[in-house]
């Protein structure tokens, strides 16, 4: 994750980030 708001996303949701990442990549 590059973005802050993911970044803060990713601490809040954990795992669950790793979705958003594959998403945003994509």
């Amino acid at each position: 994750s590059t973005d802050a708001f993911i970044e803060m996303t990713e601490t809040l949701l954990g795992g669950g980030s790793k979705v958003l990442d594959t998403r945003l990549l994509r």
